[in-house]
């Protein structure tokens, strides 16, 4: 009995050392997924917002609430309404293109890559027309010249 107790435990003992040596060495690396199909909707975004000669913020507004478009960058979701208000007021409150893109990267840093650097100042202008800043700006300007 005793040679029998000690026999199972030397069988358990090795087969106990043999399954945590068989393991596997998996080598991870971080890679961040990219989704180009977000990246596709952003520029289709801004794309259609600058391809428009005649572009009208409220009524841009209107058609983006009956949207259910929902764009996301980085770790936040936004809808299309929500975006587009993002926008007009990072350009009320920003002076030029750079400011305007620095609001953008402030509010979450993943705009960077989502706006190329040709895009922002033709967004920023397209929504800073219209603001009360940029009327005052135009009569200023008027009435120096």
């Amino acid at each position: 009995m005793r040679n029998l107790f000690f026999a199972i435990a030397v069988l358990f003992y090795s087969v106990s050392i043999n399954a945590q040596m068989n393991f596997r060495v998996y080598s991870f690396s971080y890679m961040q997924e990219s989704n180009p199909n977000h990246e596709n909707r952003i520029t289709s975004y801004s794309k259609k917002v600058i391809s428009n000669e005649d572009f009208k913020y409220r009524t841009f507004l209107r058609e983006s609430k009956k949207s259910t478009e929902k764009y996301h960058i980085g770790e936040q979701q936004f809808s299309k309404k929500e975006l587009t208000k993002l926008l007009r007021n990072c350009a009320r409150k920003s002076g030029d293109s750079k400011e305007f893109k620095q609001y953008l990267i402030d509010e979450n840093p993943e705009f960077s890559t989502y706006f190329s650097d040709s895009h922002t100042p033709n967004l920023y202008t397209k929504f800073k027309k219209g603001t009360l800043n940029q009327y005052v700006i135009d009569l200023i300007n008027d009435w120096e010249n």
